[in-house]
Parts: C-alpha cells; structure tokens; sequence
C-alpha cells in the first residue's frame, strides 16, 4: 500500500466512523438524561399534590 494513502487513512477513520459515533452516543445520553430528569419531575409534582390533598384532608 501506498504510504501516503496510508496516511491518510487514520484521519478519514475519525471523521467518518469516530465523529458521527460520537454524536449519536452524545444525543443518546443527552435524550436519557431528559428523560430521567422529567420523570424525578413528574414524581416530584405528584408527591406534591399528594401531600397537598392530605394535608386539606385533615
């Protein structure tokens, strides 16, 4: 093979393979992190209308 080719090739690599890989784990993390925090959120409102109605209960 033709060491300049040969060169060259390490960067091709990271730009088409390592880069896109990269952004779709990022996005994937970044989705699942939103997720679990809307979820603590939406737990977190319901506890607090729970506590709410019983303390109008009493």
């Amino acid at each position: 093979m033709d060491p300049i080719i040969m060169i060259g090739v390490p960067p091709v690599l990271i730009a088409v393979i390592a880069v896109p890989l990269a952004l779709v784990l990022g996005i994937t993390v970044g989705c699942w992190n939103y997720r679990d925090r809307c979820e603590a959120e939406d737990a977190a409102e319901v506890a607090a209308a729970a506590s709410e109605s019983d303390g109008a209960d009493a």
